[in-house]
Order: structure tokens, then sequence, then C-alpha cells
């Protein structure tokens, strides 16, 4: 159903709340108060059979007393009364729903109310975000259909999260840096309206120019992607995505974390590691809109804070520009100026506003150089306003981005003011400045990939998808949900990829000949069925490089594995 219907949910001329019996101070009342506190255009009409007024609003007993249908209805109502609730909604004309009342795992279990609640809904095409929503905050539109006990501020940011918690807590945080939103919601339990649609419907919103995903699990990963990179062609779409770590608690769910992590690169988004990181990762993206590659020069009046940026730069995988021998002449001739390291120019303690000008007016004339990070610390009598000002004239003249770390000063202090103006952000250490660079690195590295064609199939080539078919059937028909390695290799090749050698023995004494024949250094892995095998890694060996090698490592996988169960099985390796 993709977008049908959604203007309901997001942009409603009319609400009703529909409260449980006597709801005074309960989840119908927070919202009808938020509405009215915003001060929301439109009508809002609370429901609820035994009270006379909720948040100092007139009540209605039920929805046979309406007067006119509304846009949307809020739902914070038992479930067994809610399908003939939303289907007499749906004939009245309303299209949106939000269910506040339960919670992520209403919809599991054979008891659960999301198939009746779904078929109310479909034959009035009425929408259903949730259940266990926090609610939508439209705040340019004077609309607050929800629990929050934080107002959102308006702004050109939508934030879209999974989690009722995380929704509260993402309020506060942006509520302290001062970040407004276009639209703040959660999605619940996505009984109908999903991440996908969601994104369908912001990519074309012209008040959003950014959005923030929080995202516990993928769901429906198809539609999500297709979505995604629709929404990524038009907008930065940002994700921060949980269960990357150890906490994932299996290999299985590792692997899995990988494949999430790909595709939100093909699909031209950016993925961050924390909520902070993903409001920061957005102003970033804001003042810095292209990067035209990744090589970084770092220049500080100092040498400290100038090794820290480099250091930091390495662990992220970056790289430290070289500058070439002419600008570092320029550089020695003109300012007493050297390179004391790649990707560093060292400007000295006593270095003067005019000394950065002409080191960052060379640095970024150069070549070699992609976009700098100026790091000023209060060593001298500088003053810190004529260094950004002159730091801003000397980006504006070269048309490259530049970042800058100004150590010691307040962030909201007039010299950070001048390079805002400047379109420069400003960061408080080495180490959040070459995080910010790193973002802006890999979200164009990640448009250019959105935007690729994969290679087409060679002439005349013909995959072989029946043998392929016929070997997932036969694991599924045997009740597994893996292949063997051998199947793994058969399947690759029916499509023409290639592999590594791959050989199967029963046996350690099998495995080092056959390592042997192979050739040294070889990979060895046991096979075995069992239930968390590989969690610790100890069923693979690498870079094994004589016979007793395997035969050894092939002999402390079989003990580690009758240690973990004496009854397992042992396939071979």
């Amino acid at each position: 159903m993709s977008v049908r219907n959604m203007e309901s949910l997001f942009q409603p001329k009319s609400i009703a709340v529909f409260g449980t019996r006597n709801d005074t101070d309960g989840l119908a009342a927070r919202v009808v108060y938020n509405l009215r506190a915003c001060g929301f255009p439109g009508p809002v009409i609370p429901i609820s059979a035994g009270a006379s007024a909720v948040a100092s609003a007139i009540v209605y007993p039920d929805s046979a007393h309406l007067p006119f249908a509304p846009d949307l209805a809020v739902l914070c109502t038992p479930f067994d009364g809610m399908p003939a609730l939303i289907d007499d909604l749906g004939r009245r004309g309303t299209r949106g729903v939000i269910i506040l009342s339960g919670d992520r795992e209403t919809g599991c279990g054979a008891e659960s109310p999301i198939p009746a609640l779904l078929e109310a809904a479909r034959p009035h095409l009425v929408r259903i975000l949730g259940p266990a929503s926090f609610g939508v905050m439209a705040p340019h539109l004077g609309m607050n259909a929800s629990v929050a006990k934080t107002p959102a501020a308006a702004g050109k940011i939508a934030f879209v999260t999974q989690s009722r918690a995380l929704a509260s807590a993402a309020l506060r945080h942006a509520a302290e840096e001062g970040i407004g939103f276009s639209y703040f919601l959660s999605l619940g339990g996505s009984a109908d309206v999903d991440l996908g649609d969601v994104l369908d419907y912001l990519a074309g919103d012209a008040t959003t120019r950014a959005v923030l995903i929080h995202a516990e699990t993928i769901d429906h990963a198809r539609k999500l992607m297709s979505s995604a990179r629709a929404a990524a062609r038009n907008k930065p779409v940002l994700v921060v995505k949980a269960g990357r770590g150890a906490a994932s608690g299996s290999e299985d769910g590792k692997l899995t974390d990988l494949i999430v992590d790909a595709a939100i690169r093909r699909a031209g988004m950016l993925r961050v590691a924390t909520l902070s990181e993903l409001f920061d990762a957005v102003e970033t993206l804001a003042f810095v809109q292209r990067l035209r590659g990744d090589r970084v020069a770092v220049l500080a009046n100092g040498k400290g804070p100038g090794l820290l940026a480099i250091d930091a730069l390495e662990r992220s995988g970056g790289i430290p520009a070289s500058l070439t021998p002419k600008t570092r002449a320029t550089l020695a001739d003109a300012t007493g100026c050297s390179q004391v390291d790649p990707g560093l120019v060292d400007l000295l303690g006593d270095a003067t506003a005019d000394r950065y000008g002409e080191v960052l007016t060379a640095v970024l004339g150069d070549q070699g150089v992609d976009t700098a990070l100026v790091i000023h610390a209060p060593l001298d009598d500088a003053n810190g306003e004529e260094v950004a000002e002159r730091v801003a004239r000397a980006v504006k003249a070269s048309h490259k981005a530049a970042f800058a770390c100004w150590l010691g000063r307040d962030r909201a202090g007039p010299t950070r003011k001048i390079l805002a103006d400047a379109n420069i952000p400003t960061y408080d250490s080495p180490e959040d400045a070459i995080r910010a660079v790193t973002h802006v690195t890999n979200y164009w590295k990640n448009q250019e990939t959105l935007i690729q064609t994969p290679s087409s199939v060679a002439d005349g080539f013909v995959p072989d998808t029946d043998h392929a078919s016929a070997i997932v059937r036969g694991a599924l028909a045997q009740g597994r949900d893996r292949l063997t390695i051998r199947e793994v290799t058969q399947v690759f090749r029916s499509y023409a990829i290639p592999m590594v050698d791959t050989l199967t023995a029963k046996t350690p004494d099998d495995a080092a000949r056959l390592g042997e024949a192979l050739g040294f250094p070889i990979a060895l892995k046991l096979l075995s069925g069992t239930p968390g095998l590989g969690a610790d890694g100890s069923d693979v060996a690498l870079d094994l490089g004589s016979v007793d090698e395997v035969r050894h490592a092939a002999e402390a996988m079989i003990r580690r594995l009758r240690d973990l169960n004496p009854h397992a099985q042992v396939e071979g390796f």
C-alpha cells in the first residue's frame, strides 16, 4: 500500500483520541493535552465512555456520537474492541489510526490481535501505525499526537524509531542540543505502516531535508531497501542499527549485521554507532555538501593535538594527505612550517592568524589534498576570532571543504559563528572532528555506490538454476536451514562464481593429507551441526603451515566439540 492515505497520519486536519473509561490521566489524556498545548489548528475530539472531560476538553461517549469523521484516530483502548472500532471509523471516512496500546510483542503468538485489526482496516484502506507506537509529532503543523513529555522543536530533520523508550531519550537529547524536527515518530510493532512506507512518504516531503532512523530489527528487507534507495537519492538518510557488537550473541547475529551493513551502504545511506553520533553526523552533512575525495590534511598549532587527529584518522581507515614537494617548499620558505608527519602540518605554538591563512591556502591548493582539518589550541596571544576569519577566507577562496577543531572554546562563541557562516563545522576535540570527516567521506562513497549499476551477465552465460534450486530444496526437505560446504561450492559453481579450492576430509589424518596436496598455508574448518559451535571461532583455524599443524588443529577442534557436547557428531573438515 506504501504511501496511500499516509497523509492522514502525517497531515491530519482533525484528530479523535479514544481512551479507556474514566481516562483522565492516562495515555489518551496525555495525547489530548499535547495536541492542545502545541496549538493543533484543527478539531481535537476526546472519546471516553465514562469521562465528562479530558485535559479540559469536552468528551464524546463513543464513535457513534462523533459529529464528523476525523482524519486520524489515536487509540489508547483495549484490543478486544479495536477491530469493530476501526471498521466503524473506516466506514465513516477515517483513513489513519495510531495505536498507542500494547507493546512491541503484541503481534506475536497465536492469540495476536493484529490479523483482526488489519482485516477491519483493509476494506477501507485505513493505515495503522503501531501497536505500541509513541505517536507522531509534526511541529511545523502544530501537531503532537504523542505521549511525549518533551515537545519537539520545529526543524528540517525527520526522526523515525521502532522503540518507544528510545524516542523519549532522543527527544531529550535533541532538546538539549537545540535540534528541531519536521517529523518525529515511533513505529512500534509495525502491524501495517513499516519503515519502508515511512521512508517512501518522507522521500517526497518538502519540509524534510534529512531522515534519521533508529532500527532494532529489519523487516520486509526487499521493500525497505527499495524505499531506502529512493529516499537516499533525494536527501541524506542516516541509520543507527542495534546489534553490531558482541551483544548480538552469536556468529549468525554478527553475520546478519555484516549483511545489514553492506545493504545500508549499497542503498546510499550512512550507518553510525550511537544516537549522539546520529545527530552529529546529520549536522555535519548540513555544513559540508560534498568532498572530492578522502585525503585529509591536518593543520595544528601544536604537534600533540595534530597527532591525535592523525591517529584517529588512521584508526577510521582514512588517508592522511601527502603534500607535494612544491607545497612543502612553499610552506617552509614562506612560514618556516614543515610537514612533520604524513598529513600533518605543524604551525608551531606561536602561529598567527596570517600564518593560519597562508598555510591553509597553500594546503588547500595542493592537488593531493581533498579536505583539511584546522586545529587551534589557545597556546599564545593569537586572537581566536582573527584566526577564524582568516581560515574562513581561505576556505571560501579554495572551493574545498574544511573542518575545524577549536579547543577550549564555548560552542556558542563568536569564533564558532564565524566558521559556521563559512560552512565550516567546528568540534571540541580532534577525535570528534575526524569522526565527522569520516562520516562525510563514507556518506559520499555510499552515494556513489547507490548510482553504480552492477555489470550485466556475460554474453552466452546461462546459470544452472535448476541444479542450484535442487540443492536448496534437498536441504530444506531434510529440515536444514544451512548448506554444507560441498553444497555451497556446487551452488556457486552453478552461477560461475569463483571459489578458493575447497576439499572435505573425514578425519584429522585425511585433513592433513589434503592440506599437503593443496599446498600450505591452508584454512581448516570443523563440520558439525552442533548448536552453538563456532560462536567463539573455535571451529576455524587459519594459516596452517604444515601437516602436523593441520592434524593437531583438527584434533583440538574435536576435543572442544566433545567438551561442548559429548554426543555431537563430527561430519568432517
